[in-house]
């Protein structure tokens, strides 16, 4: 055991203390540290650090399996639809999404009520055929929300002419769309948006896009690691009697793996003659 000095642990105390004074601010009735301009530095940080990029993108790597079929079939859609995007760049762009919109939480839930990786609000997800009963909320699955997902960036990049305003359209909704149309009929790409004419949110929607595709199209180049750890996923139709312990241990998954990915409510309820989609460990 080392002898404590007290001497030396006191001057790192009074250095620690000098430098917490430096970025101190007071209001009338309660001292904050770290400024905003220093917190809005940090997350910038946090944001743009390769480590923390690569971190979430290897979360949402690991589920290309589960979305690879998906990505075969709306790549011909969107091809068929003019827009000439092969597999591997509308796999990049599902990536994409998935990262600005939860950074690939599963179980994300925004204040505005948007829910799970891709963000539905609960009137969109329904309104593209996705369930929310007593038993599950089929926004938290991850390939259910990537087919409605796709299927409006789909829909409104037909309907506008352009996959960036299919993205805003994502973000702001095509309220927000139609506003600027109306002033700017013209308006295709990002770099042309009325920026005036955007929430805050908004503005920089696209941009922040644009900056996580770069990185998945050239990771190297920003530092960015990318391992090669994948999930296997199944699918099993339930039974009645069925139980997620026992479904669980069948098929090398967990109950909170299964609820997770399903969006199960109550594990210890679940729809029978329901196709549920099992991750599996190994």
């Amino acid at each position: 055991m080392k002898k404590f000095n007290v001497k030396k642990s006191a001057g790192r105390l009074a250095l620690i203390l000098a430098f917490l004074s430096l970025f101190s601010y007071k209001t009338s009735s309660t001292t904050y540290f770290f400024d905003k301009s220093l917190l809005n530095g940090l997350k910038q940080y946090r944001n743009s650090n390769p480590i923390y990029i690569s971190n979430i993108l290897n979360q949402i790597f690991k589920r290309e399996n589960l979305y690879a079929k998906i990505i075969k079939e709306y790549a011909k859609k969107f091809q068929d639809a003019g827009f000439g995007y092969s597999e591997k760049q509308l796999s990049d762009l599902n990536i994409s999404l998935e990262y600005i919109e939860s950074r690939g939480d599963l179980e994300a839930i925004s204040k505005a009520g948007a829910e799970g990786v891709k963000q539905l609000m609960p009137d969109t997800a329904k309104d593209y055929g996705l369930k929310n009963n007593h038993y599950l909320n089929e926004s938290f699955n991850p390939e259910k929300a990537t087919i409605a997902s796709l299927e409006y960036i789909l829909r409104y990049a037909k309907a506008y002419g352009s996959i960036d305003l299919a993205l805003l359209a994502y973000n702001a909704g095509p309220g927000a769309v139609e506003k600027i149309l109306k002033q700017c009929p013209n308006v295709k790409h990002k770099h042309e948006f009325p920026k005036e004419l955007l929430n805050e949110e908004s503005k920089n929607y696209v941009d922040k896009f644009y900056f996580i595709l770069k990185r998945i199209k050239e990771p190297e180049k920003y530092g960015i690691s990318i391992n090669s750890a994948k999930l296997k996923f199944r699918e099993y139709k339930t039974k009645k009697g069925d139980n997620l312990i026992k479904i669980a241990k069948k098929y090398h998954s967990s109950e909170d793996l299964i609820a997770q990915y399903n969006g199960i409510k109550d594990k210890s309820r679940i729809p029978v003659n329901y196709s549920l989609l099992i991750p599996q460990k190994r």
